[in-house]
């Protein structure tokens, strides 16, 4: 296992313009499985390809999204659209930005269109997303009909009290006809 060798003819390959070794090669030197990790070179190599290949657009586009030196969110969210063709992943990155306005502004319908068409293509992260926003909506709407309910409950609350401090508006109308009829009766008051 001459892994160094190996690495030399990958990059060769890669030097020559083959796609899937630009990919590779570049994977290889960001992870630093094989070699000294060189987020640098990585990102050269795979955005050279990214629009030939959606695996090498998306780790450029994740490079581009959380390593601090080299973090472009705009670039990034150029890359995961450029792999949203093929990559549920990337979708789903896609949706999770646009959902909570992550360096782009907040798009709710274009984060569902993402994430669904993640879901259709099987990815799993999307799919638990999607319920935990459609649940936290369906939950946010009962919390909003019980609060109105509470509010409104509050509003004819205070209105009965003020009623009850102003005399009873209704009842004192009904008090001050007992009344009359008492005193029509010689009762005294």
């Amino acid at each position: 296992k001459n892994t160094g060798l190996a690495m030399d003819y990958l990059k060769l390959s890669a030097d020559r313009g083959f796609v899937t070794a630009r990919y590779i090669y570049g994977k290889l030197l960001y992870t630093g499985e094989y070699s000294e990790k060189d987020v640098a070179t990585a990102l050269h190599y795979l955005e050279s390809v990214a629009d030939k290949n959606s695996y090498a657009a998306y780790l450029a586009g994740k490079i581009r999204w959380k390593e601090e030196d080299f973090k472009n969110p705009q670039r990034a969210v150029a890359l995961f659209e450029l792999a949203s063709k093929e990559n549920s992943f990337a979708l789903y990155q896609l949706g999770r930005i646009y959902l909570y306005g992550l360096g782009v502004d907040q798009d709710y319908h274009k984060a569902m269109e993402y994430l669904h068409e993640a879901v259709d293509k099987g990815n799993q992260y999307a799919e638990q997303l999607v319920h935990s926003v459609e649940e936290g909506r369906n939950q946010m709407l009962a919390m909003s009909a019980i609060r109105l309910f509470r509010y409104l409950s509050m509003l004819f609350r205070n209105d009965l009290e003020s009623d009850k401090n102003k005399g009873g508006g209704t009842d004192r109308m009904a008090r001050r006809k007992t009344n009359e009829k008492k005193q029509a009766q010689g009762i005294r008051m």
